[in-house]
């Protein structure tokens, strides 16, 4: 086990999307195994009351998108957080500006401010995800969709999303499917996560490991920047 691994610690697939209830359902599986109570002698609970911690602190971890992008990125090798486009800053800072006036004009404007904001965090999380896993997350011998896995590059049956036909919009992202300049990182090869048991119980899963690396990366500095917008009460600090 590795302590700052929360994916291996809770026995979670290695992906993106991952259910929050699956993440909980996960960690009440982890804590009852852990519980101290079940130790027979003082050490051993104290040894349980410090994995409970462990554990607890790897779900909250992996149920914030950002955090869990974050993970999977790194264990690929890739940087998560790559300096924001001049595009994606402007269109932050135009944003910024629209909220902190709508601010002062009651909750009806500042709703309508930040409705576009919302939209496009939304728009994000969907596109980072179909960047990290790709359109094919599957057990093992296909037994979530009943198909074995395509080969890379090829679309997957009953997985026919429509490409956007924009660039993300005030980002300055590549078209999905192109590398960033600077961030050219080769893409990984398949692999299992071992001893995944999961809640189905399936031994293991198959995935790509980063289905566009330097788009997913670019992405989640964007999630970030729409993320410090909607949660800041006077407006984020954005990365120069």
């Amino acid at each position: 086990m590795t302590g700052d691994d929360p994916f291996e610690r809770l026995g979670c697939p290695r992906r993106f999307r991952v259910a929050d209830e699956e993440i909980r359902a996960l960690q009440r599986s982890a804590l009852a195994r852990a519980h101290p109570d079940r130790a027979g002698d003082a050490m051993q609970r104290a040894n349980d009351l410090r994995e409970s911690a462990l554990i607890s602190a790897a779900a909250r971890v992996l149920r914030n998108p950002i955090e869990r992008a974050a993970i999977l990125l790194r264990q690929a090798g890739i940087d998560p957080a790559p300096p924001a486009p001049p595009a994606l800053l402007m269109q932050s800072l135009e944003w910024q500006e629209a909220i902190e006036s709508a601010r002062a004009e009651g909750e009806a404007p500042l709703a309508a401010a930040r409705a576009p904001v919302e939209a496009r965090r939304d728009e994000v999380l969907a596109e980072l995800a179909e960047a990290i896993d790709g359109e094919f997350v599957a057990r093992e011998g296909g037994a979530e969709t009943g198909a074995e896995p395509p080969t890379r590059g090829e679309p997957s049956a009953g997985h026919a999303h429509a490409a956007r036909e924009e660039p993300v919009r005030g980002g300055g992202l590549p078209a999905r499917g192109e590398s960033s300049a600077g961030h050219a990182h080769a893409a990984r090869d398949s692999g299992k996560v071992p001893g995944h048991q999961g809640l189905g119980g399936a031994a293991s899963v198959r995935r790509t490991a980063i289905a566009d690396g330097p788009r997913a990366a670019l992405l989640l500095t964007e999630l970030r920047q729409l993320s410090r917008l909607l949660e800041a009460p006077r407006g984020g600090e954005f990365d120069r």
